[in-house]
């Protein structure tokens, strides 16, 4: 299951790497940047689920702030 979340954290860095270098190119609006940042996000979050996963953290935290503060306080142990 964690092989998922890598996967799918690599594929929206594809989609990034693609808007920046392509779509960014002909289109500069709002929208775009809004987009990249959005998909940014949500590669964390699939790496951050992943990193859980390997760890053997259950249950995932469901919110993001949750996810950050147990991982700060994983990496200081």
């Amino acid at each position: 299951m964690w092989e998922e979340y890598e996967d799918n954290a690599e594929q929206e860095l594809k989609r990034v790497d693609h808007m920046i270098h392509v779509t960014l190119k002909y289109t500069r609006t709002v929208d775009v940047i809004k987009n990249i940042i959005k998909r940014l996000i949500s590669a964390f979050d699939y790496a951050v689920l992943e990193y859980f996963q390997a760890k053997k953290i259950l249950p995932l935290p469901d919110h993001p702030q949750v996810r950050a503060q147990t991982l700060v306080e994983l990496e200081k142990e």
